[in-house]
């Protein structure tokens, strides 16, 4: 029994590497990188210069605490999901790496728009409405869907 146990093991390991290494190849690898299962888990490789810089933003984004935005009645800004993700791609296309490595380098300044910013556009799009804060030539976008509360979207 314990050997058709390991067979069985082996073969599901030998499915999985598979799996990886297709995705790896497809769009799905930022994915696979945001929920933190890279290839190099299964084939033991060092992990890539973009790889290392994903990891350290993701680290910082989820440090990051709630800022009081005075633009915007001193209405807590919080830093979600879809703002990290939103980093990556725009809908459900990747960016191309030089952008996001590009984003990730403006967020040590997110806070401080925020929370200093000037208030340059309000849209609404649909259910959900967008305000632009500006400081320094760094825009970050905010938004609010009917239920929820604001977010930080996007930095630029």
């Amino acid at each position: 029994m314990h050997s058709v146990a390991t067979a069985i093991l082996t073969k599901l390991k030998s499915l999985w590497l598979n799996c990886v290494h297709l995705l790896k190849q497809s769009r799905y690898s930022l994915l696979l990188n945001f929920i933190g299962i890279s290839s190099r888990f299964w084939y033991g490789g060092e992990m890539s210069e973009y790889s290392k810089i994903l990891s350290k933003t993701k680290e910082y984004y989820l440090r990051l605490t709630p800022v009081r935005c005075p633009e915007l009645n001193n209405t807590y800004v919080y830093f979600t999901r879809s703002g990290f993700n939103h980093l990556l791609r725009k809908g459900q296309i990747p960016r191309i790496k030089s952008d996001q490595i590009r984003r990730f380098k403006l967020l040590n300044k997110v806070s401080n728009v925020i929370s200093s910013g000037n208030l340059i556009e309000h849209r609404i799009l649909g259910k959900m409405d967008y305000w632009t804060l500006l400081k320094e030539n760094t825009k970050v976008i905010v938004r609010k869907g009917e239920r929820g509360s604001l977010h930080f979207f996007s930095i630029m």
